[in-house]
């Protein structure tokens, strides 16, 4: 694309951050940008957002490497004054954290069991056989 028409798309498209993004990033990153998430919403978590969970990660990651329940709960007075959170929200924020990840470590297997299963329907030679309509 040239310069000329990222700037007409940036008045075509007035809601998009296509002008912003050109004048901060240039404009080989604007055009790669467009080719590859075109059409996708895209959701920029916050800073709050990200600062949270990157202490969620940090107190889950900590309390997952303790030996014993008292190096847990040693390791847990420590990351409750170092965060400023009570006792019970550590745990709160631990159980959330292995939570989350157990579901999304579920949703991976789902989606590789899914993958491998269409490559192996694409390669199925009754599924091209016009007698049964397929």
């Amino acid at each position: 694309m040239t310069r000329k028409v990222l700037s007409k798309l940036a008045l075509f498209f007035p809601q998009s951050l296509i002008a912003e993004y050109r004048r901060d990033f240039g404009e080989d990153s604007t055009e790669k940008l467009i080719n590859i998430f075109g059409g996708t919403t895209l959701n920029v978590p916050s800073h709050k957002e990200i600062e949270t969970a990157t202490r969620d990660i940090i107190i889950y990651e900590t309390l997952e490497r303790s030996r014993d329940s008292a190096e847990s709960r040693r390791l847990g007075a420590v990351l409750g004054k170092q965060h400023e959170l009570s006792r019970h929200k550590i745990r709160a924020i631990y159980n959330s954290m292995r939570k989350r990840i157990r579901q999304n470590e579920r949703q991976a297997a789902r989606e590789k069991k899914v993958s491998q299963h269409q490559r192996t329907r694409k390669n199925n030679p009754i599924r091209k056989h016009k007698k049964w309509g397929m």
